[in-house]
């Protein structure tokens, strides 16, 4: 199996206020030297752990080690995640939960036991692989390591990046939902709401630096082609949304009356979402705040991510901030799913990754190398996650505007992939031809939520959604973005994915 990073194009706000300065308005297409790197494949090295009673320090030393090449040199201070015993804290809503979804759907046919007891051993996995001590500050500060790379001394010269806002919001969302399975769930989420503290965009000032490099002697932002230096950053909208939220749901499970006031900084992250990140003409989520500053008739600033389609959060922002301006980005997000799924995947239900707006203000597939990729107006690598995100809220909502694509969805992959969870590949055209040869898990298992979305009496249906449980939970290691979501995913099918409205 192939695995790819996770990366995102990245406009430097430099080159932006230049561009400003320069013409009178904001910054067209970066050149392809101002490219971040594509995403590069990596071979994936995983070991399967099946035995129900192993313990988890069994389960981490059965991991695959590291190369060597990356591993710290003598008397470097390690940047894993530190073991020690910490205070027990108050918490209000410990894992598991047992959420009620809306009556109907599925749940994987194991016991609860069975599925929390999986759910909680691969948090062991996942939290041992990829949170990561920042060994350059005193104050603990905690992110989750994306990239499979370190920084060496052995090319001292090259920064290497370690983590992006992604990784960060699917960190912050995971441990608040793990929190009660070990000692170590608040310090580790406070720790990393300090490092998000410390990474801020500079375009919004409460919106995170979308990527962090490791220069040697600290963590940086805005470092392009392997920079030592600190420079000026912006943000993805995905991983604000996702690290807004997380707030949010600290707030439910621990207060804001001590330390952190985790509601506060969730609002605040919240009002810099819409000031920075939604097209205030339109109700659209753009691509970062970056896009803010483009010319407004420019694609990058009508342009939106379909893996940004974050419908739940969105309805709880509005419940929240009761602005009504959240209930306009919510309506236009189903406004623009409905379109391209009438006009482009009715057969599928897929959604591309990245969508455009055309001369005409209808919304359409974006072309070839829009941002990413010559797969930016197929479902790649982004829109991967939409089963997940779009099948999340219709669990917790049952909104009726996501049911139509859901069924549609659902009864296309299991037709496409006879039945197989091994067979669903690594990227589809939106009409559902293979753009890949092979299958990658960050596909497979996003399918896992939506399969639980099926009414509960159509055929096969209980069969399919076990097996995408049995392909999904094996209890190995493969890369940041595929374990993250995978962890997520079983947070969801296990019933332990709740919202900070339901208490």
């Amino acid at each position: 199996m192939k695995c790819f990073w996770k990366c995102r194009k990245f406009i430097p706000l430099f080159f932006l206020l230049a561009v400003f300065l320069l013409t009178g308005c904001s910054a067209e297409k970066p050149s392809e030297n101002q490219k971040s790197p594509e995403k590069v494949p990596q071979e994936s090295s995983s070991s399967d752990i099946t035995t129900d009673n192993l313990s988890s320090d069994k389960i981490t030393q059965a991991l695959p080690q590291k190369d060597s090449d990356t591993s710290l040199g003598k008397g470097e201070k390690d940047k894993r995640l530190e073991e020690k015993v910490v205070e027990k804290v108050d918490v209000k809503h410990p894992f598991p939960q047992h959420v009620s979804y809306i009556k109907g759907t599925l749940k994987p046919g194991l016991s609860q036991e069975e599925m929390d007891r999986t759910v909680g051993k691969f948090y062991k996995i996942w939290k041992d692989t990829y949170v990561t001590k920042n060994p350059y500050e005193d104050e603990a500060q905690y992110y989750v390591w994306y990239s499979g790379n370190k920084y060496t001394k052995a090319v001292p010269d090259k920064s290497v990046a370690v983590t992006v806002s992604e990784a960060h919001g699917y960190g912050m969302l995971t441990t608040v939902l793990m929190a009660g399975y070990d000692n170590e769930t608040k310090e580790i989420f406070d720790g990393m709401y300090s490092y998000y503290k410390e990474h801020l965009s500079s375009i919004g000032p409460h919106l995170m630096a979308w990527q962090q490099s490791d220069n040697g002697s600290a963590l940086i932002d805005g470092a392009q082609n392997g920079s030592m230096a600190d420079s000026d950053s912006d943000s993805a909208t995905d991983g604000d949304l996702d690290i807004a939220y997380a707030l949010l749901l600290a707030d439910k499970q621990w207060g804001s009356d001590k330390g952190i006031d985790y509601k506060q900084a969730a609002l605040d992250i919240i009002t810099d979402i819409m000031k920075y990140e939604v097209d205030q003409k339109d109700w659209t989520l753009q691509l970062g705040d970056w896009a803010s500053l483009s010319p407004s008739d420019s694609d990058y600033y009508t342009g939106t991510r379909s893996s940004d389609f974050l419908l739940g959060h969105l309805k709880v922002f509005y419940k929240v901030t009761k602005k009504k301006e959240w209930k306009q980005v919510t309506d236009k997000t189903y406004g623009i799913m409905e379109q391209i799924f009438t006009k482009y995947s009715s057969h599928t239900g897929l959604l591309p990754d990245f969508i455009i707006k055309n001369k005409k203000g209808k919304y359409e597939p974006a072309y070839k190398n829009f941002l990413e990729s010559e797969n930016d107006g197929n479902c790649g690598y982004n829109a991967c996650r939409d089963p997940w995100r779009i099948g999340t809220d219709y669990l917790v909502t049952g909104d009726k505007r996501e049911k139509e694509l859901l069924i549609k969805l659902n009864q296309w992959i299991r037709e496409a992939a006879e039945n197989n969870p091994d067979k669903i590949m690594a990227g589809y055209t939106l009409k559902g031809e293979p753009t890949g040869s092979y299958s990658d898990l960050c596909f497979t298992v996003p399918y896992l939520v939506a399969a639980m979305c099926q009414d509960k009496n159509t055929p096969g249906a209980q069969e399919w959604l076990d097996s995408l449980w049995s392909k999904c939970s094996v209890l190995n290691r493969e890369c940041y973005y595929n374990d993250s979501i995978k962890m997520l995913c079983l947070l969801v099918a296990s019933g332990n994915w709740w919202t900070p409205l339901i208490f």
